[in-house]
């Protein structure tokens, strides 16, 4: 049919490193060739695990070429997915020193072919002719054809535009063979993204490396609160916790005096120990006042009560028991209910959430550390060992 559109079927591992290196470049080449919009790629990945049983001591080096292909074929089938086109750089032809970007993804469609448990590697061949077969000289092609559009339309909405803004999500354009089921192994992904997340959490808020707030000059002069890796090993769990709490406040002091804005950041959080003390004592005050205000029912005996023809000590003395009983349950009440909110760090949430100065009161998480540490490492802290003994 002269008026049909060209297809172009490819097949090729991401197991080896030919494959896994050579198929996207070799996409956007063979559309240079073909010269047509209208024309249609359609890929066949092979995933490494249909060579299971041939890459021996290779396997970890197998899969990681598998693992990098697929990552790489998702950056750029991201492309077309809403317009206006986007463009990335990927210099795909060594020939061509001024063609380094696209605005096309390199397959239409990408078909990912994994070896199910009934196959062995001899079939995985025998099955992609038999599937291209079906594909190329069957009416399945007509009802393909037919359907791309709409295909490629519905695949466009489900990666709408708030996620492409934010280089988020994934694109759609993926098909596989028979009934063979793409496994996501959702409980090693959310434990990576938890490890990942508390990786990045220590390298920010318990070491201060965080890219978006410390430069590279900074992150230099750091190394000088660096501890020997040997020494360090050898200190118990709370000398270890307090050295590296030495290092973040001298990391602090070193960022304050060396900014320049009045003000900024860092000199704020200087500061912030010295004010918290004041509002943690003004906090205990008004947790004092409350409890006080547990023992407003305790009536006093007054003289003029004495001198009352009616009154009798057993029955003053009954009233005075009942409501100091009264008092107490209601203070000790009181108190636990405090106390749980301590336990659970709802009490401390609430502090540090206006622990700071009246005009923005709240503190992010490392004025709340450096806040936390001043605390309990100052001699005259309000969480320090003193501190703490004088409150047993």
């Amino acid at each position: 049919h002269q008026s049909a559109s060209i297809q172009v079927f490819v097949y090729f591992s991401v197991a080896g490193g030919t494959g896994s290196g050579g198929f996207l470049p070799f996409a956007y080449l063979m559309r240079d060739v073909l010269d047509d919009r209208s024309a249609r790629l359609v890929g066949f990945a092979i995933l490494p695990e249909a060579f299971e049983s041939v890459v021996g001591m290779n396997r970890d080096g197998v899969y990681a070429n598998g693992y990098a292909a697929l990552k790489e074929a998702e950056h750029l089938m991201k492309l077309d997915t809403q317009y206006p086109i986007d463009e990335l750089t990927f210099h795909y032809d060594p020939r061509n020193k001024h063609r380094t970007s696209v605005t096309r993804r390199p397959y239409d469609l990408l078909y990912v072919v994994d070896r199910p448990q009934t196959f062995s590697l001899d079939d995985v061949g025998e099955a992609l002719a038999d599937a291209t077969y079906v594909q190329i000289f069957s009416p399945i092609i007509g009802d393909q054809q037919a359907d791309y559009d709409n295909y490629t339309k519905e695949n466009r909405r489900l990666f709408p535009d708030s996620l492409w803004d934010r280089r988020d999500g994934y694109s759609a354009f993926y098909g596989t063979l028979g009934s063979s089921v793409m496994i996501l192994p959702r409980n090693d992904v959310l434990e990576y993204c938890a490890r990942r997340y508390a990786a990045t959490a220590v390298r920010r808020y318990v070491l201060l490396d965080d890219p978006a707030l410390i430069s590279p000059q900074q992150r230099e002069q750091f190394k000088r609160f660096a501890v020997n890796p040997e020494e360090f090993g050898q200190l118990s769990d709370d000398a270890k916790a307090r050295r590296i709490d030495e290092a973040f406040t001298s990391k602090i002091r070193l960022l304050a005096s060396q900014q320049g804005v009045e003000g900024g950041i860092w000199q704020r959080m200087a500061k912030l120990p010295e004010l918290a003390r004041g509002k943690f004592t003004a906090a205990l005050d008004a947790v004092q006042g409350e409890l006080r205000d547990q023992t407003a029912g305790v009536r006093e005996i007054s003289a003029d009560r004495i001198l009352d023809g009616s009154w009798t000590p057993a029955a003053s003395l009954n009233a005075l028991q009942r409501q100091v009983a009264e008092a107490r349950e209601k203070i000790e009440r009181h108190l636990q209910l405090t106390l749980d909110q301590i336990a659970t760090g709802d009490w401390w949430t609430n502090f540090l959430a206006s622990a700071g100065p009246d005009e923005a009161p709240e503190l992010n998480l490392y004025e709340q550390r450096h806040v936390l540490i001043d605390f309990r490492e100052s001699s005259d802290g309000p969480l320090a060992p003193r501190a703490i003994d004088e409150l047993r």
